[in-house]
């Protein structure tokens, strides 16, 4: 199964447009409305998105805290992981 398109948008009008046309190109596609969700939707080991379309100015965690604090974990994971692989 390909790795989805990851919406991260509070307008529902915008990510449905967004969403539509990604899956009309053949993509897949999950919309988080909140900036909470997103990062949490960015960080699934089990499904983690092939990309981001990320809104910057959202309610709660703005879209550059979330771009920053899902930087920082993934700095964290790869130097956490044995230098083998």
């Amino acid at each position: 199964m390909p790795r989805p398109a990851l919406i991260i948008e509070d307008d529902p009008d915008i990510a449905e447009s967004v969403r539509y046309n990604l899956e009309s190109e053949g993509f897949s596609a999950i919309v988080a409305a909140t900036g909470e969700r997103g990062l949490e939707l960015a960080l699934d080991v089990q499904n983690p998105p092939m990309v981001i379309i990320l809104d910057l100015m959202l309610p709660g965690i703005s879209g550059t805290e979330l771009s920053c604090v899902a930087a920082c974990v993934a700095k964290t994971k790869l130097a956490a992981r044995p230098s083998s692989c």
